[in-house]
Formats: structure tokens, C-alpha cells, sequence
């Protein structure tokens, strides 16, 4: 009876245990996003229909020839149109309500992407899709089974539909005096017909940097600049009599060289980088160019013409600058030049548009240049940042190591941003060691389109599991004193609740780890998974408060306390003693 007892002390028990997780890393969360709009519907229900979608956030909206509602679509959520009628064209309605000023977030004259996941299902060979971005220059494409095609191709650019993913460039704008909005309208869609959307998104195009980019690989060696006359050479006009001015080198590489002979004294032979006319006035620019051999004795680039405000440079380097509201700067090391100015039609009505580049000589003279590039100096990167959330910053002793995930940003001058894939990135890894325990430094590296060079570095911790946990675990039974690991069975106290989260812990602990602490002597001949069995059934008998409540014993027993305090402190002491006699036994076993 005594012992039975016992037990309902143990069943009529109320425990509140208080379960701890393992410790996670923060990781650096970027804060950085190039998304205008974006909506990949997962805040959404699925069953919910076209009003739960436009209430969401007023942007999507719909037209009575189709059924909205949000389904599971390849393990995400997403929205589907399902056509209503067998009407030649049907209007789903579009993106971009008055409830919040159409697109307003776009601005006139900026590039955008427009990207979107999309699936249509039902449709036949003379079914297409069209999404039409209403401004007061028709923008937009066309989507068919057979691909997708651009309606303007002076207000839209690079469209793709590739797996099931499309995406096309085009330029914000305004519809009279309104922002515009985008219309999505099907043409030869049946009531078997269906779209689904899904990771929808319109950010700002960031890729295009350069408002010029001339590698001459396009161009056959011979190709020239005659001169005082037409070029064959886009944006290079020769000045000069006697000047040649040529595509020149071989299957690797395509170059410009420029020649003359000498005469014996100094002369200046001119040419131009001209027909910049994508140049913005009064807008910064900066022209960049490989030299890769020269013997003048000196060059200028001026702004616009001979003879005006200019920089200069000889074969070895920059030697200075005019002092001029045009005139920004430059530089050379002896390979690589920059020409910083600022374009305007207040300077020159009809020329603003060039420069001018003058060579100095009296020998024979030969100039070969590259990759001449001109783009706004507020596209070039100042900031260089990582995102780390997605990537696993924390191991365990011979965990594999991995980093597929890791992304970053690079962020220009003016605000605009993009995406860097671990792919892009050069990562130097080699002083991780996973083989044992330490914090470890991983430096990624990005050389962004301007040839900068930008660096961040982040930290990888390898922690010993087993270790730890024994380590804990001993820690705990320190803490308890006399009573040892027992003290931590009292409810409410601090040492139940390092146990409670102790348990956790374990269970999350890999099969290696676990049988290493599982072999670990704790106590005589016990070893700590010994004694975790042991606590788990005790706690176990705790927790069971359901059965036997109608046991005549126990009814008595629970009449004769007057607080449930009592109570609760003969089932802690009852615990304890019940333990410590467990250890009692084990000390004088393993003696």
C-alpha cells in the first residue's frame, strides 16, 4: 500500500516544465531590398479569393471574365486566374489600383524589371497572354506557347520565358497625367483555360551600368575610321589627315590602333568618342579605357573639342587637369584610364555630346586601346554587403561544410543595388578547419563591373557537441551540491529547468555525439544516458496526473493536505529521495 501510495503522489502531480532550445546564431540580416513592388502571396490563405487578394495590398486587382483565388502551386502558394467564358479576349484585370496611386513608386524615364513566375495551363497554339504596362507609349509583351514577344521595342527590352520564369525590361512612365498601371489581358483563352502567378516582383534594372560599352570583338580587324569622313568604327570619328585609325589584333582580342608617322617636330593629331547621344546633360559621366601601348609624348582627352578645358596624361601616367566646371578629373596607371566630365548643352548646343582625344608627337606614334566604356559616375559601387541568414554559420566537429547559399549586394551611388551569388563571389575558406573547435574568419570577395575590388569577411564557429553537453551536464550536478543531479527533479526551480532544456538538447544531438555522452560515466557505475533514463521515468511519473484519480488512497491523501504547496513538496521530496537512494546504490555497485 505504501508504495502504491507513492505512485499517486507522483500521478496527481501538476508539472509546468520549462523546455529550452538549442542556442541558435543570429546571423546579419541585409537590409537591402531592390524591389518597387513584390508579392509571392504566402501572407495569403489558400482558398482565398480575388477581394482577400486585392485587400492584401490594394495592388492586384480583377475583371468579372475570370475566378481568382490563391492555391498551392509546386509547394508555395500562388494566385490563379481560371477563365470565366469562351470569349475571344478576356481582360483579368491588372496590377496597380487608384487605392494606392496606380504604380506610383515608379519613376518616368527609369528602367524596370518586371519578373514573374508564370504557368499556363489549358491553352492552345492561338492563345496568348498579353501584360501591357499602360503609359502614354505602348509598353509590353506577349506570352504564347511558342514563347514571348516585345510589342515596342522602344519602351520594352529583353524579354524572357524560360522555365517557366518571365521577365522583361521596360521604362517607367505616366498615362496622361496619371501613373500607369499594367493590364493583363488573354486572347483565345476557354473556360478550360487557367494562369497561375506566383514570385511576382518589378524592381529597378541595375545590371545595364554602362551607357557605352565597346570591346571591338564584334568588329573585323581592318574595319577603319577613315579620316574627315563616315566611320566604320561606332562612336570613333578620325580628325586628322593622315590619321589611321583601325581595328586591330587577332582570334583573342579586337583592339583600336591608332598611327601616323612622324615628321621630325611636334605636332597634335585629334580623334573623337562621339554620337554619346544616350549622355544626360549636366550629368557626371565617366569614360574608361585600356591603353595597351603608347609612345607619344603626351595625350589629352578635352571636353568637347581641341583646344578645350581637358586632362592630361603621358605614356607612364595622369599629369593633370584644367581648371574647369566640366572637367572632373581622371587618372592613369599606366594601363588603365578615367576621364571624369560632366556633359551639358549649356557648354555646346550642338557638340556637347563627345570628347575630343589629342595625341602629341614627333616620331612615329601608335596608340592601342580597349573596352572603352562610358556610364554615369553615380552608378559606381560604394558599398559592398553579405547576407548571411541563409547559410549555416555554426557546425559541429566534422559537419559538412557548406556555403551554397550565401548572397550579397553591391550598392551603387545612387541608391540602386543588386543581388551577388555565391558564384560571383571568390571565397577564401582555407582558414576553416571543421576538425576542431574555434570561431574561423571566411573572407568573400567581389570584383563588381567597374574592376573594384570589394571585400567582407564573417565568422564560421565549429563547436565540439558532445563536449559541450557533458560539460553541461556536469555543470548541473555541481550546481546541486549534496543532492547532486537529483536537486534538478525539484518543479519550479532553476536546476529543473537547465535538466528540462538539457533533455532537449540531447535529443537534437547527433547520433555520433550521442553516443558519446550516452557512454559517459556520470556517477559509480551510471552513465549520464543512465541517469537520463532514470530522471526521464521519475519525471514521467510526475507528469501522469490522469491516472488512478479515483483511487480511495489518494482521495484520503489529497483531503488531508490543506495547500497545494504541501503537496507539491512531498512529491519533491518523495523524487529526491527516490533518486539519491538510486546513486546510493550505483556508488556502492561500482565500489
Amino acid at each position: 500500500m505504501k508504495n502504491k501510495l507513492v505512485a499517486f503522489l507522483f500521478l496527481m502531480s501538476l508539472p509546468i516544465l520549462l523546455m529550452t532550445s538549442t542556442k541558435e546564431v543570429k546571423a546579419e540580416e541585409s537590409t537591402l531590398n531592390n524591389y518597387i513592388y513584390e508579392e509571392d502571396f504566402e501572407s495569403l490563405n489558400v482558398g482565398d479569393n480575388g477581394d482577400a487578394v486585392y485587400n492584401s495590398k490594394k495592388l492586384f486587382w480583377f475583371e468579372s471574365g475570370v475566378t481568382p483565388s490563391i492555391i498551392e502551386s509546386n509547394g508555395s502558394k500562388a494566385l490563379e486566374y481560371k477563365i470565366n467564358n469562351n470569349n475571344e479576349y478576356t481582360v483579368f484585370g491588372g496590377i496597380g489600383t487608384g487605392a494606392i496611386d496606380n504604380l506610383a513608386k515608379l519613376v518616368s524615364g527609369e528602367k524596370y524589371v518586371f519578373s514573374v513566375d508564370l504557368n499556363m495551363q489549358g491553352t492552345t497554339a492561338s492563345s496568348e497572354l498579353f501584360i501591357e504596362y499602360q503609359v502614354n507609349s505602348w509598353t509590353g509583351i506577349k506570352v504564347s506557347n511558342s514563347g514571348v514577344s516585345i510589342l515596342n521595342d522602344q519602351t520594352t527590352f529583353n524579354a524572357k520565358y524560360e522555365n517557366g520564369k518571365l521577365s522583361f525590361t521596360f521604362i517607367g512612365g505616366k498615362l496622361e497625367s496619371n501613373n500607369g498601371w499594367i493590364k493583363i489581358t488573354a486572347h483565345n483563352y476557354t473556360s478550360e483555360s487557367s494562369v497561375v502567378f506566383d514570385n511576382f516582383s518589378i524592381e529597378k534594372e541595375t545590371l545595364d551600368v554602362f551607357d557605352y560599352d565597346m570591346n571591338f570583338e564584334n568588329l573585323a580587324i581592318g574595319t577603319s575610321a577613315p579620316a574627315n569622313n563616315l566611320s566604320n568604327i561606332p562612336n570613333i570619328y578620325n580628325g586628322t589627315n593622315e590619321l589611321s585609325i583601325a581595328i586591330n589584333g587577332d582570334e583573342s582580342n579586337h583592339y583600336i590602333e591608332v598611327s601616323k608617322n612622324g615628321t621630325g617636330s611636334d605636332v597634335w593629331d585629334k580623334f573623337y568618342i562621339n554620337g554619346l547621344n544616350k549622355l544626360v546633360s549636366d550629368t557626371n559621366y565617366r569614360i574608361t579605357m585600356d591603353i595597351l601601348e603608347t609612345n607619344c609624348t603626351e595625350f589629352y582627352i578635352c571636353y568637347n573639342e581641341g583646344g578645350q578645358p581637358c586632362v592630361t596624361y603621358n605614356p607612364s601616367g595622369y599629369v593633370g587637369k584644367d581648371t574647369n566646371e566640366f572637367i572632373l578629373g581622371g587618372s592613369f596607371d599606366g594601363k588603365h584610364l578615367t576621364f571624369d566630365f560632366k556633359p551639358s548643352t549649356s557648354k555646346d548646343a550642338n557638340w556637347w555630346q563627345q570628347v575630343a582625344i589629342i595625341i602629341k608627337h614627333s616620331s612615329d606614334m601608335i596608340l592601342k586601346m580597349d573596352n572603352i566604356k562610358v556610364f554615369k559616375l553615380d552608378n559606381l559601387t560604394n558599398a559592398f554587403t553579405l547576407d548571411t541568414s541563409k547559410v549555416k554559420l555554426e557546425y559541429g566537429l566534422n559537419e559538412e561544410f557548406n556555403l551554397t547559399n550565401l548572397e550579397g549586394t553591391l550598392v551603387r551611388t545612387n541608391g540602386n543595388a543588386r543581388k551577388v551569388t555565391q558564384n560571383e563571389m571568390i571565397l577564401d575558406t582555407s582558414l576553416v578547419n571543421v576538425t576542431a573547435k574555434g570561431a574561423y574568419q571566411v573572407e568573400a570577395k567581389v570584383v563588381d563591373e567597374f574592376g573594384v575590388v570589394f571585400t567582407q569577411s564573417f565568422e564560421i564557429v565549429v563547436k565540439d557537441y558532445a563536449e559541450e553537453f557533458i560539460n553541461e551536464w556536469k555543470q548541473l550536478r555541481q550546481e546541486g551540491g549534496e543532492n547532486g543531479i537529483c536537486a534538478a527533479l525539484v518543479k519550479g526551480s532553476e536546476a529543473r529547468t537547465k535538466l528540462d532544456g538539457l533533455l532537449v538538447k540531447y535529443e537534437n544531438l547527433s547520433e555520433t555525439n550521442k553516443t558519446i555522452v550516452d557512454s559517459t560515466i556520470d556517477s559509480g557505475d551510471a552513465t549520464i544516458l543512465d541517469t537520463m533514463n532514470y530522471l526521464k521515468s521519475l519525471i514521467a511519473l510526475e507528469e501522469n496526473k490522469t491516472s488512478n484519480n479515483a483511487d480511495n488512497g489518494s482521495i484520503l491523501l489529497i483531503s488531508t493536505l490543506n495547500s497545494e504547496n504541501y503537496f507539491i513538496v512531498i512529491i519533491g521530496a518523495l523524487m529526491l529521495v527516490t533518486c539519491l537512494g538510486y546513486f546510493v546504490l550505483k556508488t556502492k555497485k561500482a565500489k
